[in-house]
Formats: C-alpha cells, sequence, structure tokens
C-alpha cells in the first residue's frame, strides 16, 4: 500500500515537473520574445540576445522589425553598439524599404511614422554611445523629419550638438540650446524623465559663456 502511495506522489511529481517544463517551454517567436525580457531583467544579456534572435527567425514583417529593436537594446546594455546599430538598421529596412521611403510614411499617418521615428532616435543613441556624433545627428534629423514633434528627438540632438561642441573644441553655433528648448515645448509634461532630464540641462545651458 505505502509502494502504491510512493508510486502515485512520484508519478505526480513527474507530470506536473513536465508540465511547467513544457509551459515554460518558447513555442513561437512572441514566446521567445517574453522570455528574452525576463531574462534581459535578470541581467542575462547573452540569454535575452538569444532568445530575441530566435525570434527575429521564426517571424517577418513588421513583427520581425520589433524583434530586431528588443535586440538591438539588449545589445546596447552590452554596450555592443555596432550590434545594435545593425538590428536597427534591419528594423528600419523592414519599415520603410533599404531605399527609405520615410516621406511616403509620414504621409500615410503618425501611427506608422512614430515608430519609424523612434528607431531612427534609438540608432542614433547607439551611434553616439559608439562615439559617431555626426552619424547620431543624422539620425536624429531622420526621426524629426518623420516626427516633427518629436521630444525626445529634439533633446537627444542637442546633447550631440554639445558633444559635438565639446570634441572640436570651438562653438559652432546655438544649436544644442534650440534642440533643448524645442524638447521642452514638445514634450509630454506628465513624463517625468523629460522634465528631470530638462532640469538637470538647462541651468547648464543658460550659464554657458556662449549663451
Amino acid at each position: 500500500m505505502k509502494r502504491s502511495v510512493l508510486s502515485i506522489l512520484i508519478w505526480v511529481i513527474a507530470a506536473v515537473t513536465i508540465s511547467t517544463a513544457e509551459a515554460q517551454t518558447p513555442r513561437n517567436a512572441q514566446d521567445y520574445s517574453s522570455r528574452g525580457f525576463e531574462r534581459q531583467k535578470r541581467g542575462d544579456l547573452d540569454g535575452a540576445i538569444e532568445d530575441f534572435t530566435q525570434a527575429i527567425q521564426q517571424s517577418h514583417g513588421p513583427t520581425q522589425a520589433s524583434f530586431y529593436e528588443n535586440r538591438a537594446q539588449a545589445r546596447m546594455l552590452k554596450n555592443d553598439w555596432d550590434g545594435a546599430i545593425l538590428d536597427y538598421t534591419q528594423s528600419l529596412e523592414i519599415q520603410v524599404g533599404p531605399i527609405g521611403n520615410e516621406k511616403d510614411k509620414k504621409q500615410s499617418g503618425a501611427a506608422i511614422a512614430r515608430p519609424i521615428a523612434m528607431t531612427y532616435n534609438n540608432r542614433g543613441n547607439a551611434r553616439k554611445g559608439k562615439g559617431d556624433i555626426e552619424g547620431a545627428i543624422a539620425d536624429y534629423n531622420k526621426a524629426l523629419e518623420t516626427q516633427p514633434r518629436f521630444a525626445e528627438a529634439y533633446y537627444n540632438r542637442g546633447l550631440a550638438f554639445q558633444s559635438q561642441d565639446e570634441l572640436e573644441k570651438q562653438w559652432v553655433g546655438s544649436e544644442d540650446r534650440k534642440d533643448i528648448f524645442q524638447s521642452w515645448i514638445f514634450c509630454d509634461r506628465s513624463r517625468l524623465p523629460c522634465i528631470y532630464r530638462l532640469i538637470r540641462v538647462v541651468p547648464k545651458l543658460i550659464q554657458s559663456p556662449h549663451a
């Protein structure tokens, strides 16, 4: 009798274990992406990149573009700037095509333009992280061409202009000030990070001897 009860318990534990394992095993691209985010939260960036890669391989179209973005973000956390730039570029090719018909996309509506602008902005951040300030500014310009009221792109371009000034050791104009204040105009006041960034940088711009 005792052996029968023990056997039943062992069978139940095994069944639950197998069921849990199957539930945790990704079945499709979205499952891989979800697990990738969980791994990224735990700091397992290599595991996250591996899962995002699986998601990319099992998807196509706009969904695949978003998975490239996810992998790019994980690569940026590893300071893999080249890998992130490549992924953002792949995402853009899916969204606007290899030639780049941003104007056509912009005319299609803000719902389409917004994610494209965000991708350009994020690729600009990756290029700035790599030290390619001119490339970053070019991407922020593209983001603003696509989404003219994009506060974050104005802010990032302003900082890029400021970095450019510091690198060149000369003053090339007031572009950074214009962009920083433009970012305030278009900033959603409910976004605390936006307000925090402005509070931190504006006094520095006002006090600058170049003002």
